[in-house]
Formats: structure tokens, sequence, C-alpha cells
């Protein structure tokens, strides 16, 4: 029995499904643009802690428990980050000029859609706190250092929540491509066929690892554009380096880019947006579209193996009684959980896997030329 070969194949098949959610996972993150509404219940949860902001002032202990304190809280810093509201800041946070008063309706749409901006410098953040009167200059000062100790956590709040959502769209796919780990198993092991095709798979993934994992890395699409703007205007590199460049939104990356080169002609500031602006658009349509075709490719792969989307119906998790198939719906649930640990963790194991066999499978070769040397 080759069972290095079943565990490759297994191995194999949890990454294909992976994969997929992978993908369901960034599109989540982009669309509802959960590193922005991290960032924001963070500054609020910093807001309501402190008793020298404006939204605690002449509330008392039970109103700060509220519901309606805690979305005051968040409408806050939502317009905080809102950029629209503070177009004359220049980089690291000086003021250039009066920043005009937020509407109403920017502030609905903030709290509804999550806040523009991904992340923000605490320097950037303590002129904000002033210009909306929020806090006076020196408490200003002081919570922006409680906001730059908080970004790791914040960091580790962003990881669990996509750990989270992980997990759902791994039941999700699990269940509805129908995968039970225990029927795999076994299926794996009666039919050789099917075993080969997949160690076989399995190979070309681990050879395309690193393309895979870095079509879904998105994070990147900024920095990438930030690296080929330093090339193309060295001149400005400075500007440049000062930038974080992280996320997904256009919109946000390219208003940091407007507010960095505040200080140049405006012939050469718009010029150099509009670049931006450019590059950002090629890398973003590029990412997605590779984004968009590994997981095709990987919902192909599974096809080819008869794993495909719901291809049983409710007839995989119910009799013709009607009663629950248990066996299927637990190994079912056992498929999510091993996908919940994430591509990068399957593609590790293949990884390991396939480094054991080729160093078994050299082993033997020598073996075998020993044998027939005696």
């Amino acid at each position: 029995m080759d069972y290095l070969g079943i565990v490759i194949a297994f191995i194999t098949v949890m990454l294909l499904l992976s994969i997929v959610v992978m993908g369901l996972v960034q599109l989540t993150q982009a669309a509802l643009r959960l590193r922005g509404r991290n960032l924001t219940m963070g500054i609020a949860g910093l807001m309501m802690s402190d008793p020298k902001a404006s939204i605690n002032k002449n509330v008392d202990e039970a109103e700060k428990q509220s519901l309606a304190h805690r979305t005051h809280a968040k409408n806050e810093a939502a317009n905080l980050l809102n950029d629209e509201m503070f177009p004359l800041i220049g980089r690291a946070g000086h003021l250039l000029g009066q920043s005009p008063k937020g509407d109403p309706i920017g502030t609905v749409r903030n709290v509804l859609l999550g806040a523009q901006r991904s992340w923000i410098e605490p320097g950037d953040l303590e002129y904000r706190l002033v210009a909306r009167g929020v806090l006076e200059s020196d408490d200003a000062s002081a919570f922006a250092q409680r906001f730059e100790k908080t970004g790791p956590l914040l960091q580790d709040r962003f990881l669990l929540i996509t750990r989270w959502w992980t997990a759902v769209w791994a039941l999700l796919v699990a269940v509805t491509y129908q995968v039970s780990t225990p029927s795999l198993i076994n299926e794996l092991i009666e039919d050789p066929a099917k075993r080969e095709r997949l160690v076989q798979m399995g190979e070309t993934l681990n050879e395309q690892a690193d393309s895979i994992l870095a079509a879904f890395n998105y994070e990147l699409v900024g920095m990438e554009a930030l690296d080929e703007m330093k090339r193309q205007f060295p001149q400005h590199f400075e500007i440049f380096d000062e930038l974080v460049a992280t996320g997904w939104d256009r919109s946000e990356l390219v208003g940091e880019m407007e507010i960095a080169v505040e200080a140049l002609p405006d012939a050469e500031g718009r010029s150099i947006v509009a670049r931006y602006d450019q590059i950002l658009r090629d890398n973003m349509d590029r990412y997605a579209a590779a984004a968009a075709r590994e997981t095709r490719r990987a919902n192909d792969r599974l096809s080819q193996v008869g794993i495909r989307f719901w291809s049983e119906g409710w007839d995989y998790y119910f009799d013709d009684a009607s009663s629950p198939r248990l066996g299927n719906w637990l190994g079912t649930l056992m498929t999510a959980i091993l996908l919940s640990l994430g591509a990068p963790f399957w593609f590790e194991q293949l990884k390991n896997a396939t480094q054991l066999r080729d160093l078994l499978d050299s082993s033997k070769g020598r073996k075998q030329k020993d044998n027939q040397a005696e």
C-alpha cells in the first residue's frame, strides 16, 4: 500500500479546496473593507476609554455602556478617518490650512461602508483629533501615543477576524463541495488511479506554490506601485518613502499620494498622482485576475477528480426518508476544520510530504543499485 501517496493525494485535495477558500476570504476582505473597519473600531474604543474626549463629556457611566454611545464613538472615528474632511493635511499630519467641517451624509456613508483608511499615522491622527475638537492638543498627543502602542493589538484582531471568515468559508466550501474526510481517505485507498492523479497534481502545485500564494497577497499592490514610482520619479524618493500604501482601496491609496505631494507644484503633483493611479489600476487588475485565475484553476482541478460544487445536492446529507446522513455531516465538518488551517499550511505540508517521497525514492534507488552490484 502506497501510504505516502495517499497522504500526498489527501493533502492535495485539502490544498485545492483551501485555495478556493482563500479566494473567497480575499473577496470578503475587499468587499467588506475589514481592515478599515478594524481601524475604526480600534480608534472608537480608545475614545470611549478616554475621559477627556469630547464624546464622553456630560455622559454618565450607564450611558457610556449604551449602544447609542458606542455608535457615536464609531461615527466620530469614521469621521477622523475620512480624508474628504481633511483635504489639507500635509505629510506627517502637519496642518496646511483649515479643514472643512464634515457633512452628516458623509458620516453615515463612512459608518455603513467602513473607514476609507485602513491605517493612519499617529501624527496625522493627532492633528485630526484637534481639528475635529475631540481632544485638546496635549491630550491628542497622548492619545496618539496610546494608539501607536495598540497597533500590534489591532493587527492581531484583524488576523482573528480573518481567521473567523476563513472558518466560515471553510465550512461553506466543505459543505457545498461535499467532501467528507473519512470518505475521501477510503476513496484514495481504493482508487489507485485517482490517487496517482492527485499526486501528480500535488507535484505541480508544489512547484507553483510561490506564484499561487503571491496572487492572493493583495497587500503588495500599493507597495509594488510605490516601488515603481520610486523608479520613475527618483527625485521624490523621500516623499514616496513616507507613504504606508497598505490595503486594496484605490481611492484611499490615491488620496494618500495626493496629500503627500501637496507641497509640489500643481502640475507636477497632478502628474504624479495620475501616474500612481494608473499603476495602481494596472496592479489591481493584474492581482484580481491572478486570484480569480488560481481560484478557477483549483476548481477545475477538483472537477477532474470528481469533486464538484453541490454535485449530489441534498441527497448527500439526507436519505430518502429525509433522515440525516450523520456520517457525511460529521465527515464534512472534519473537512471544514482542516480547511480552516489555510492554504499556506497545506502548501507547507505538501512540500514536506513530497520531499519525504523524493528522499525515500532516492534511497530506494541507491539500495537497488547496491543489490545489483552484489
